[in-house]
């Protein structure tokens, strides 16, 4: 096999059929991976690469990413790419599955991703071509303010942070001289701790919304962003 990378079985068995399918399909496999690097003002991270990718005649590449078992959605980390396909122009960009549902199916269409089936006998079902599908213009939208609040929601993070410890170290030099300073410094303890609570509790709210944007969901988000993270001794920012 290519790859030497320590990989679980059922996605190394998916490899070396997908393999036999993309020469099936008449493309020859890749023997370097290209990597295609993501424009700065996409504000994403990462490449595309894929498990594998296909030659065609022309030159033109397929990248295929290997899913072993699917839930009803797309991960956020590939539906980004999924969607980032399309304004880069790099090639097809297809999710390789055994099964799946038809949420996981309209996910990737959402996301403007292919879909294929790979077949006991190593050929590839269409499910969803990537020629007849781009990202929902809606959902884009909403993906990006999604980002925009998130890069919000970690500035805020990290000044509230820094206040914290700015006056947490200030305390603990004067503890010593003042009559209850350890109950200052635990009160300064709690309301770093309520921080990371509020930063955790909100991460997951907007990676629960990336599956499934809506504007209900990002307009209650954008409202606990722009509220803050809110001190345990007043109750309000």
């Amino acid at each position: 096999m290519r790859n030497t990378v320590y990989e679980e079985p059922t996605k190394a068995e998916m490899r070396g059929s997908c393999e036999i399918a993309i020469e099936q399909a008449g493309y020859e496999v890749a023997g370097t991976l290209e990597r295609v690097v993501l424009p700065s003002e996409l504000g994403l991270k990462g490449a595309i690469i894929g498990d594998l990718q296909g030659i065609d005649g022309n030159g033109r590449r397929v990248y295929y990413y290997i899913r072993p078992s699917v839930g009803d959605a797309l991960p956020k980390w590939l539906a980004n790419l999924a969607r980032a396909s399309h304004s880069v122009s790099s090639g097809d960009f297809y999710v390789v599955v055994r099964h799946y549902t038809a949420a996981f199916r309209q996910a990737c269409v959402s996301a403007g991703s292919g879909l294929l089936q790979l077949t006991d006998d190593s050929t590839f079902d269409v499910i969803v071509d990537y020629e007849d599908v781009s990202p929902s213009g809606v959902e884009t939208e909403l993906a990006g303010q999604l980002s925009a609040l998130r890069r919000e929601m970690e500035r805020k993070i990290e000044l509230r942070r820094k206040d914290i410890e700015g006056r947490y170290q200030s305390v603990t030099r004067l503890v010593a001289e003042i009559t209850n300073g350890d109950a200052y410094v635990e009160r300064v303890e709690m309301e770093y701790r309520e921080l990371e609570e509020w930063g955790l509790d909100l991460s997951r709210r907007m990676d629960e919304a990336s599956e499934d944007p809506s504007p209900g969901a990002i307009a209650a988000i954008r409202e606990m962003v722009t509220r803050g993270p809110v001190p345990p001794e007043s109750g309000e920012e």
